[in-house]
């Protein structure tokens, strides 16, 4: 509406940022990846035509898991662990999981562009189970530890695998060796029953 003794002035225009979004896809602003402004201005009555926002389908990451003989590794949970970038330094987010068929192969879907930590972990849930894992050799106390891509066991000195938009890497694979183990054994203060039923986790750091 317009105020008497008014005029309109129809060549203001107004700025306006298109966002889409929709699950499985990365969400996208309207000219997001070119020099263009990221914007739309219209004028009082105008009509924007051909005013395109491009979503990408997530990516995926997928790979083999196998033995130190070669043989497929079945039930083994493989995470990607996403590395972002806080306050100028980077942190690592737990992201979506695979699990290994019987052939020992994973698929990790629904993954935005990123970087990526890759683990596997064999018999454990990303490695917060409080079960141990199963010895393979009593006799030797061996097991199958936790492994980054492409197979160690410091997060320093794994590869990240680098996603682009809607891209799938293939071959992502590892080969998990048995370590031996320890344990670590003590009584927890504080009650003359020593507070019984309490879980304690071993963190690595």
């Amino acid at each position: 509406a317009q105020r008497p003794g008014n005029q309109a002035n129809t060549s203001i225009g107004r700025f306006y940022r298109l966002f889409a979004r929709k699950p499985s896809y990365t969400s996208t602003m309207f000219g997001e990846g070119r020099t263009s402004a990221q914007s739309v201005t219209l004028t009082s009555g105008q009509w924007a035509a051909d005013v395109r926002v491009f979503l990408h389908r997530h990516g995926s990451i997928s790979g083999r898991v196998v033995d130190e003989g070669a043989q497929p590794m079945t039930g083994v949970l493989v995470r990607a662990v996403a590395r972002i970038v806080v306050g100028s330094r980077p942190q690592y987010v737990l992201g979506l999981r695979g699990q290994t068929d019987d052939r020992g192969i994973y698929r990790i879907a629904n993954l935005p562009p990123g970087n990526y930590l890759v683990i596997a972990a064999p018999a454990s849930a990303d490695g917060l189970n409080v079960e141990p894992n199963p010895l393979v050799d009593p006799t030797t106390r061996r097991t199958y530890a936790a492994a980054f891509y492409p197979g160690v066991r410091d997060a320093a000195m794994a590869t990240p695998v680098t996603l682009a938009a809607s891209e799938h890497r293939l071959n992502v694979d590892f080969v998990l060796e048995p370590v031996r183990v320890g344990a670590i054994e003590g009584r927890l203060a504080g009650s003359i029953d020593g507070l019984p039923g309490t879980w304690l986790r071993l963190v690595h750091s």
